[in-house]
């Protein structure tokens, strides 16, 4: 009869091939996708308009960047909004997300500017829809706006 013997060795090997093959299969499905051709950190280089009114209406705002998450028509990237006086921040969920995930659109509802000041807003991608999460952040000023009427002869 053979004799079967069980190296620790050879157990510990396995063990640390299991965990890297599950870890490999995790990272591989990072973004609905594979990591290496779809990143998943958003990156923001413009803001238009690039600051806002108190007591406005309702404000369209745009983000121009990369890596902001459309996939199949669903959107896997949300706003966080930390405005002046506000003592926890909230998720806007964005209005419109291009093909390309270069364009993202999301409305700030006219009760976020009742009050002077800086918001900070943050971009955030969940490719799962659950941590873990990658975000990009910018500051947009709330300032007391002028109107000056427009007169036609």
């Amino acid at each position: 009869m053979l004799k079967k013997t069980i190296n620790i060795k050879t157990i510990i090997t396995l063990a640390i091939i299991a965990v890297i093959i599950s870890l490999g299969s995790i990272g591989a499905s990072w973004k609905i996708g594979f990591a290496v051709t779809n990143p998943t950190i958003p990156f923001v280089t413009s803001v238009t308009p690039s600051s806002l009114c108190v007591g406005s209406g309702d404000v369209n705002v745009t983000i121009t960047g990369r890596n902001f998450i459309n996939y199949e028509g669903t959107y896997y990237t949300s706003i966080s909004w930390l405005g002046p006086g506000d003592s926890s921040p909230s998720t806007i969920e964005p209005e419109y997300i291009s093909e390309d995930e270069t364009i993202l659109r999301f409305w700030v509802e006219s009760f976020r500017l009742t009050e002077a000041g800086t918001a900070l807003v943050v971009v955030v991608n969940h490719p799962e829809l659950e941590n873990p999460f990658e975000l990009a952040s910018f500051y947009m000023d709330i300032n007391h706006c002028t109107y000056i009427p427009l007169i036609m002869k």
